[in-house]
């Protein structure tokens, strides 16, 4: 049997619609930078060097935590 995705009114293979859906995607959900926020501390207290990201659509969560990695290190 084969399974079908469910069907989207964007198409994420299209530059324009990633574009656009990138754009709309934090402004929709502004609380997500609360749950990265929550990800940064969790890796600073663990330790932690590495981190595989996986979901976070874009890269949202990735780039987040490579620039509070940056921000920690140069003050």
């Amino acid at each position: 049997m084969i399974e079908t995705d469910v069907p989207s009114p964007i198409d994420l293979r299209q530059m324009s619609d990633a574009r656009q859906w990138a754009d709309e995607a934090m402004k929709k959900r502004p609380w997500r930078t609360v749950l990265f926020a929550a990800f940064a501390n969790a890796l600073r207290d663990s330790g932690a060097h590495r981190v595989l990201e996986l979901g976070s659509g874009p890269g949202f969560l990735a780039t987040y935590l490579l620039n509070e990695r940056c921000r920690r290190l140069s003050t």
